[in-house]
């Protein structure tokens, strides 16, 4: 048996993908093509992710994610990709802005500095900074 990755440790809560408006649209369900016309009707996806403590509310756009916790605190969120990370902490109100999340699987990891430590579930994000 492997040893669980980096981002698993501290025994994190698990949040579950609660809503995600992409799967209103038969593009992004159905995994159709993604073109520039499907990002420009649909430039934001909203992603809510809860856990039994904390809720993590995300929205993806062409330039990157912001999000927030719920309730709003003080802590830092990373996202994971393909062996890459970007950590910013949250602000006054536990909003937060990632700049350059590229397209594929995400997850997300939360350390309120209280103990909190919340794991998202994986996540697709279809579109948003392509990398180069």
């Amino acid at each position: 048996m492997s040893a669980p990755p980096s981002w698993w440790d501290d025994d994190p809560e698990l949040a579950r993908l609660r809503f995600d408006s992409a799967l209103r649209f038969d593009s992004a369900l159905w995994g159709g093509p993604d073109t520039a016309a499907d990002r420009a009707r649909f430039p934001t996806r909203v992603l809510t992710f809860v856990s039994t403590r904390l809720t993590l509310e995300v929205e993806v756009r062409a330039t990157g994610v912001r999000g927030r916790l719920v309730p709003p605190q003080p802590g830092t969120v990373v996202c994971h990709h393909d062996g890459e990370s970007w950590s910013v902490a949250t602000d006054g109100v536990g909003g937060f802005t990632i700049d350059a999340v590229p397209v594929g699987p995400v997850r997300f990891r939360i350390d309120t500095g209280t103990g909190l430590i919340v794991v998202t579930e994986p996540i697709l994000l279809l579109y948003g900074p392509r990398r180069a």
